[in-house]
């Protein structure tokens, strides 16, 4: 579904597209990494760090429904 997703982001932007992704599996599996090499004039993908809750807004609304905080 992600690489269906990024297929039709190439198709529909006529620059290079540079995305910001988080950490998920599904972000960096080798399917996904295969197919951005094979984009890689029209795409590129820009990881977050694992945990940065300075670059998520919303996170302190979520911290204290946080087990284990």
């Amino acid at each position: 579904m992600f690489l269906a997703f990024l297929d039709r982001l190439i198709k529909h932007l006529p620059t290079k597209v540079h995305l910001v992704v988080d950490q998920h599996s599904v972000h960096r599996s080798k399917a996904v990494r295969a197919w951005v090499v094979g984009h890689a004039e029209q795409i590129e993908l820009h990881f977050l760090p694992p945990y940065s809750p300075h670059l998520k807004p919303d996170e302190p609304a979520h911290a204290e429904a946080a087990p284990g905080r």
